[in-house]
Protein backbone atom coordinates (compact mmCIF):
# COMPACT_ATOMS: atom_id res chain seq x y z
CA UNK A 1 0.00 0.00 0.00
CA UNK A 2 2.67 2.47 0.96
CA UNK A 3 4.69 2.25 -2.53
CA UNK A 4 1.10 1.26 -4.69
CA UNK A 5 -1.53 3.52 -2.64
CA UNK A 6 -3.45 3.24 -6.24
CA UNK A 7 -5.03 0.45 -6.66
CA UNK A 8 -6.19 1.80 -10.96
CA UNK A 9 -7.10 3.88 -13.36
CA UNK A 10 -10.19 1.57 -14.70
CA UNK A 11 -12.62 4.37 -14.58
CA UNK A 12 -10.62 7.09 -16.92
CA UNK A 13 -10.89 4.43 -19.19
CA UNK A 14 -14.31 4.60 -20.15
CA UNK A 15 -16.93 6.84 -21.61
CA UNK A 16 -18.48 7.84 -18.54
CA UNK A 17 -22.31 7.53 -17.93
CA UNK A 18 -24.55 10.26 -17.25
CA UNK A 19 -26.89 8.13 -15.45
CA UNK A 20 -25.66 6.91 -11.53
CA UNK A 21 -25.37 3.37 -10.63
CA UNK A 22 -25.54 2.02 -7.35
CA UNK A 23 -22.32 1.04 -5.86
CA UNK A 24 -20.86 -2.66 -6.13
CA UNK A 25 -21.02 -4.55 -2.92
CA UNK A 26 -18.16 -5.74 -1.81
CA UNK A 27 -17.21 -8.28 0.87
CA UNK A 28 -14.75 -7.43 3.58
CA UNK A 29 -11.25 -9.47 2.25
CA UNK A 30 -7.89 -8.89 4.34
CA UNK A 31 -5.48 -8.48 1.07
CA UNK A 32 -7.60 -5.86 -1.19
CA UNK A 33 -8.74 -3.94 2.33
CA UNK A 34 -6.58 -0.89 1.65
CA UNK A 35 -8.17 -0.30 -1.94
CA UNK A 36 -11.37 -1.36 -1.15
CA UNK A 37 -12.93 2.16 -0.74
CA UNK A 38 -11.46 3.32 -4.39
CA UNK A 39 -12.54 -0.07 -6.42
CA UNK A 40 -16.51 0.99 -4.91
CA UNK A 41 -16.22 4.62 -5.78
CA UNK A 42 -14.35 4.23 -9.25
CA UNK A 43 -16.14 1.20 -10.74
CA UNK A 44 -16.79 1.98 -13.71
CA UNK A 45 -20.61 2.24 -14.96
CA UNK A 46 -22.05 0.79 -18.03
CA UNK A 47 -25.27 -0.45 -19.44
CA UNK A 48 -25.68 -3.86 -20.99
CA UNK A 49 -27.28 -4.70 -23.84
CA UNK A 50 -29.04 -8.29 -24.21
CA UNK A 51 -28.75 -9.95 -27.48
CA UNK A 52 -31.02 -12.68 -28.32
CA UNK A 53 -29.57 -16.25 -28.88
CA UNK A 54 -28.35 -16.47 -32.57
CA UNK A 55 -29.66 -19.86 -33.34
CA UNK A 56 -33.46 -18.43 -31.61
CA UNK A 57 -33.78 -15.30 -33.63
CA UNK A 58 -37.48 -13.36 -33.15
CA UNK A 59 -39.46 -12.18 -36.28
CA UNK A 60 -38.60 -8.19 -36.15
CA UNK A 61 -38.25 -5.57 -38.64
CA UNK A 62 -36.02 -2.80 -36.88
CA UNK A 63 -37.26 0.97 -36.98
CA UNK A 64 -35.90 4.12 -36.57
CA UNK A 65 -36.43 3.48 -32.30
CA UNK A 66 -34.91 -0.07 -32.32
CA UNK A 67 -31.71 -1.59 -30.87
CA UNK A 68 -30.37 -4.61 -33.39
CA UNK A 69 -28.08 -6.00 -33.81
CA UNK A 70 -27.32 -8.46 -37.57
CA UNK A 71 -29.68 -8.78 -40.49
CA UNK A 72 -29.62 -6.92 -43.75
CA UNK A 73 -31.29 -3.95 -42.39
CA UNK A 74 -29.32 -0.39 -40.69
CA UNK A 75 -30.45 2.65 -40.34
CA UNK A 76 -28.33 5.29 -41.97
CA UNK A 77 -27.52 9.16 -43.02
CA UNK A 78 -27.30 7.86 -46.35
CA UNK A 79 -29.24 5.37 -48.56
CA UNK A 80 -26.83 3.35 -49.63
CA UNK A 81 -25.09 -0.04 -47.59
CA UNK A 82 -21.57 0.82 -46.56
CA UNK A 83 -18.91 -1.60 -48.16
CA UNK A 84 -15.67 -2.91 -47.39
CA UNK A 85 -12.45 -0.44 -48.24
CA UNK A 86 -10.61 -3.22 -48.93
CA UNK A 87 -11.95 -6.05 -50.84
CA UNK A 88 -15.85 -4.00 -51.62
CA UNK A 89 -17.87 -6.55 -50.27
CA UNK A 90 -20.70 -5.35 -48.88
CA UNK A 91 -20.50 -5.06 -44.93
CA UNK A 92 -21.76 -7.21 -42.21
CA UNK A 93 -24.63 -5.61 -39.86
CA UNK A 94 -22.94 -6.03 -36.38
CA UNK A 95 -25.17 -3.90 -34.03
CA UNK A 96 -26.59 -0.32 -34.16
CA UNK A 97 -27.94 1.38 -31.04
CA UNK A 98 -30.73 4.74 -30.72
CA UNK A 99 -29.79 7.81 -30.10
CA UNK A 100 -32.11 7.44 -26.61
CA UNK A 101 -29.90 4.88 -26.06
CA UNK A 102 -26.40 6.69 -26.43
CA UNK A 103 -27.66 9.29 -25.27
CA UNK A 104 -26.05 8.54 -21.23
CA UNK A 105 -22.90 8.25 -22.92
CA UNK A 106 -22.38 9.86 -26.27
CA UNK A 107 -25.09 13.49 -25.60
CA UNK A 108 -25.48 15.30 -29.30
CA UNK A 109 -28.69 12.86 -31.16
CA UNK A 110 -26.75 10.64 -33.08
CA UNK A 111 -26.98 6.64 -32.67
CA UNK A 112 -24.19 4.60 -33.38
CA UNK A 113 -23.94 2.15 -36.21
CA UNK A 114 -21.21 -0.59 -36.26
CA UNK A 115 -20.62 -2.91 -39.40
CA UNK A 116 -17.94 -5.11 -40.46
CA UNK A 117 -15.98 -7.03 -42.73
CA UNK A 118 -15.27 -10.66 -41.72
CA UNK A 119 -12.92 -11.24 -44.91
CA UNK A 120 -10.71 -8.86 -44.69
CA UNK A 121 -11.04 -7.39 -41.01
CA UNK A 122 -9.37 -10.68 -39.20
CA UNK A 123 -5.87 -9.33 -41.46
CA UNK A 124 -6.77 -5.58 -40.60
CA UNK A 125 -8.06 -5.25 -37.17
CA UNK A 126 -8.29 -1.47 -36.38
CA UNK A 127 -8.02 -0.47 -39.80
CA UNK A 128 -11.07 2.20 -40.71
CA UNK A 129 -11.56 0.76 -44.47
CA UNK A 130 -12.86 -2.65 -43.08
CA UNK A 131 -15.49 -1.64 -41.06
CA UNK A 132 -18.30 1.21 -40.82
CA UNK A 133 -18.23 2.32 -37.12
CA UNK A 134 -19.77 5.92 -36.96
CA UNK A 135 -22.55 8.18 -34.82
CA UNK A 136 -25.28 8.11 -37.29
CA UNK A 137 -28.87 10.06 -37.48
CA UNK A 138 -31.44 6.94 -38.19
CA UNK A 139 -33.04 8.84 -41.34
CA UNK A 140 -32.81 6.11 -44.05
CA UNK A 141 -33.91 2.27 -43.88
CA UNK A 142 -31.42 0.85 -46.16
CA UNK A 143 -30.89 -2.92 -46.83
CA UNK A 144 -28.26 -5.09 -47.59
CA UNK A 145 -27.38 -7.11 -50.88
CA UNK A 146 -30.02 -10.23 -51.15
CA UNK A 147 -26.64 -12.51 -52.57
CA UNK A 148 -24.76 -12.89 -49.57
CA UNK A 149 -22.14 -14.80 -48.01
CA UNK A 150 -21.68 -14.16 -44.76
CA UNK A 151 -17.89 -14.69 -43.58
CA UNK A 152 -18.40 -14.16 -39.36
CA UNK A 153 -18.79 -16.93 -36.74
CA UNK A 154 -22.31 -16.79 -36.74
CA UNK A 155 -24.33 -13.58 -38.63
CA UNK A 156 -28.51 -14.17 -38.62
CA UNK A 157 -30.24 -12.77 -41.89
CA UNK A 158 -32.80 -11.57 -39.30
CA UNK A 159 -32.57 -8.51 -37.68
CA UNK A 160 -32.77 -9.45 -33.61
CA UNK A 161 -33.83 -6.95 -31.17
CA UNK A 162 -31.35 -5.57 -28.74
CA UNK A 163 -32.67 -4.95 -25.22
CA UNK A 164 -30.74 -2.41 -22.86
CA UNK A 165 -30.63 -3.09 -19.45
CA UNK A 166 -30.75 -0.32 -16.60
CA UNK A 167 -26.93 0.95 -15.87
CA UNK A 168 -24.90 -0.89 -13.79
CA UNK A 169 -21.40 -1.11 -12.29
CA UNK A 170 -18.45 -3.48 -13.24
CA UNK A 171 -15.16 -3.97 -12.09
CA UNK A 172 -12.99 -5.65 -14.37
CA UNK A 173 -11.02 -8.99 -13.83
CA UNK A 174 -7.74 -9.62 -13.15
CA UNK A 175 -6.87 -10.21 -16.64
CA UNK A 176 -7.93 -6.97 -17.63
CA UNK A 177 -5.70 -5.73 -15.42
CA UNK A 178 -3.03 -8.02 -16.32
CA UNK A 179 -3.21 -6.74 -19.97
CA UNK A 180 -3.05 -2.69 -18.24
CA UNK A 181 -0.33 -3.67 -16.25
CA UNK A 182 1.73 -2.62 -19.08
CA UNK A 183 0.77 0.76 -19.75
CA UNK A 184 0.36 1.38 -15.73
CA UNK A 185 3.11 -0.50 -14.15
CA UNK A 186 2.74 1.85 -11.45
CA UNK A 187 -0.66 1.19 -10.20
CA UNK A 188 -1.49 -1.92 -7.09
CA UNK A 189 -3.45 -3.88 -9.62
CA UNK A 190 -0.20 -3.90 -12.18
CA UNK A 191 2.14 -4.93 -9.69
CA UNK A 192 -0.28 -7.82 -7.71
CA UNK A 193 -1.56 -8.93 -11.35
CA UNK A 194 0.64 -7.75 -13.94
CA UNK A 195 3.31 -9.58 -16.04
CA UNK A 196 5.78 -8.69 -13.76
CA UNK A 197 4.04 -9.42 -11.20
CA UNK A 198 5.46 -8.38 -7.59
CA UNK A 199 6.51 -11.73 -5.26
CA UNK A 200 4.23 -11.52 -2.19
CA UNK A 201 6.14 -10.92 1.36
CA UNK A 202 4.94 -11.16 4.79
CA UNK A 203 4.10 -9.35 7.25
CA UNK A 204 0.52 -10.46 5.96
CA UNK A 205 -2.82 -8.84 7.26
CA UNK A 206 -4.42 -10.73 9.52
CA UNK A 207 -6.79 -13.90 8.03
CA UNK A 208 -4.41 -14.18 5.05
CA UNK A 209 -3.14 -17.09 4.69
CA UNK A 210 -0.73 -17.26 1.32
CA UNK A 211 0.19 -20.80 1.76
CA UNK A 212 -3.84 -21.29 1.00
CA UNK A 213 -3.16 -18.95 -2.47
CA UNK A 214 -1.79 -20.40 -5.57
CA UNK A 215 -2.22 -17.01 -7.40
CA UNK A 216 -3.39 -13.38 -6.59
CA UNK A 217 -5.48 -12.83 -9.31
CA UNK A 218 -7.62 -16.21 -9.07
CA UNK A 219 -8.44 -14.79 -5.42
CA UNK A 220 -9.14 -11.36 -6.52
CA UNK A 221 -11.70 -12.56 -9.21
CA UNK A 222 -13.29 -15.18 -6.51
CA UNK A 223 -13.72 -12.34 -4.34
CA UNK A 224 -15.60 -10.04 -7.24
CA UNK A 225 -17.66 -13.36 -7.64
CA UNK A 226 -19.40 -12.54 -4.22
CA UNK A 227 -20.38 -8.89 -5.33
CA UNK A 228 -23.81 -7.88 -5.52
CA UNK A 229 -25.51 -5.64 -8.08
CA UNK A 230 -22.88 -6.17 -11.04
CA UNK A 231 -23.32 -5.62 -14.10
CA UNK A 232 -24.32 -9.01 -16.61
CA UNK A 233 -22.59 -9.88 -20.10
CA UNK A 234 -25.52 -10.59 -22.48
CA UNK A 235 -23.63 -9.94 -25.49
CA UNK A 236 -22.74 -6.77 -26.00
CA UNK A 237 -21.75 -3.55 -23.58
CA UNK A 238 -21.95 0.12 -23.40
CA UNK A 239 -19.36 1.65 -21.31
CA UNK A 240 -17.16 -0.26 -18.75
CA UNK A 241 -13.57 -1.19 -19.68
CA UNK A 242 -13.13 -2.99 -23.28
CA UNK A 243 -13.23 -7.21 -22.46
CA UNK A 244 -10.06 -7.47 -23.78
CA UNK A 245 -9.42 -11.21 -25.41
CA UNK A 246 -5.62 -11.22 -25.99
CA UNK A 247 -3.64 -7.67 -25.16
CA UNK A 248 -4.83 -4.25 -24.29
CA UNK A 249 -4.73 -2.30 -27.75
CA UNK A 250 -6.48 0.61 -26.98
CA UNK A 251 -6.13 3.23 -29.69
CA UNK A 252 -5.22 6.71 -29.19
CA UNK A 253 -6.67 9.92 -31.48
CA UNK A 254 -4.78 13.28 -31.20
CA UNK A 255 -6.10 13.80 -27.65
CA UNK A 256 -4.62 11.41 -25.92
CA UNK A 257 -5.86 7.55 -25.09
CA UNK A 258 -9.39 6.64 -26.20
CA UNK A 259 -12.08 5.86 -23.77
CA UNK A 260 -13.94 2.65 -24.44
CA UNK A 261 -17.51 3.43 -25.87
CA UNK A 262 -19.05 -0.29 -26.78
CA UNK A 263 -17.82 -3.96 -26.58
CA UNK A 264 -19.90 -5.97 -28.54
CA UNK A 265 -20.04 -9.89 -29.74
CA UNK A 266 -23.40 -11.13 -30.76
CA UNK A 267 -22.02 -14.55 -31.73
CA UNK A 268 -19.70 -12.87 -34.79
CA UNK A 269 -16.77 -12.49 -33.26
CA UNK A 270 -16.34 -16.26 -31.42
CA UNK A 271 -14.49 -15.80 -28.05
CA UNK A 272 -14.01 -12.05 -29.01
CA UNK A 273 -15.54 -8.77 -29.39
CA UNK A 274 -15.75 -5.63 -31.39
CA UNK A 275 -14.18 -2.86 -29.36
CA UNK A 276 -15.42 1.05 -30.13
CA UNK A 277 -13.59 4.04 -28.52
CA UNK A 278 -14.42 7.55 -28.92
CA UNK A 279 -12.07 10.65 -28.34
CA UNK A 280 -11.94 12.37 -25.03
CA UNK A 281 -13.02 15.76 -26.66
CA UNK A 282 -15.81 14.17 -28.93
CA UNK A 283 -13.93 15.61 -32.05
CA UNK A 284 -12.32 12.75 -33.61
CA UNK A 285 -14.00 9.88 -35.25
CA UNK A 286 -14.95 7.01 -33.71
CA UNK A 287 -12.10 4.17 -33.72
CA UNK A 288 -12.40 0.02 -32.83
CA UNK A 289 -10.20 -2.85 -32.56
CA UNK A 290 -11.70 -6.17 -33.61
CA UNK A 291 -10.40 -9.58 -31.53
CA UNK A 292 -11.51 -12.77 -32.79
Amino acid sequence: MREHPRWSDAAETCVPCARKAPRPELPEHPLFAPWRRELRETAPTCVDLKVPHYLKPESFDPGPGDCFAHGSVAWLDEPRWPSCGVCARPLEMCVQLTPAVLADFLPGGRGLAALFCFHCGVAKNSDPRVAYVRLVEPRHRVTGPEAWQSASSGWRRESLRVTPASPATELPPAIWYRYRSEITPETASSALFGFNALDLDGPFPKGFDPDQLEEVGEEYDDWLAQQRGGASWGGARLGGVARWDQADATPSCAHGEMPHLLDYGGGQFLDGALHVFSCRERVCELAFVAEF
